[in-house]
């Protein structure tokens, strides 16, 4: 895994499949963000409009990397914005706070199918040699 922090898109039959590393969880969190949204969007020359405030609280590492990839693919579907930038504080085990800096829809370049889920099958969000990394699938 080329760099320290960083992630790439892999090619997966029939959705899509993310990687990302960072050396602490929360960043590997943010690459796994910006992850999933290059799979559909560009957000390079898009400007924030707004910030919007989460915190999550979850049983296991995998269950926090779903919510908060899950939480992406609300603010598109439902909201109608796009994370242009994140940023999260690590919290104690299973809990997570920060602010996803957001720009409207049709702000965005959109260069691919929208996710529609995350599938949890295949899931790895783990620490290993001081270093976190995680694989998901996105369902499109």
């Amino acid at each position: 895994m080329p760099g320290d922090i960083g992630y790439r898109v892999l090619p997966h039959t029939a959705d899509t499949r993310i990687e990302a590393w960072a050396p602490a969880r929360a960043a590997c969190l943010e690459a796994a963000v910006r992850a999933l949204v290059s799979t559909f969007a560009d957000v390079t020359a898009a400007e924030a409009t707004d910030s919007i405030e989460e915190s999550f609280a979850e049983s296991t590492d995998e269950d926090l990397l779903v919510a908060v990839l899950e939480q992406v693919i609300y603010l598109v579907e439902v909201v109608g914005v796009v994370p242009v930038t994140v940023d999260f504080v690590d919290e104690k085990a299973g809990r997570l706070a920060g602010s996803f800096a957001v720009a409207p829809l049709e702000a965005v370049e959109i260069c691919g199918p929208a996710p529609k889920a995350i599938a949890l099958s295949d899931l790895v969000f783990e620490d290993r040699d001081n270093k976190w990394r995680c694989l998901v699938t996105i369902d499109v």
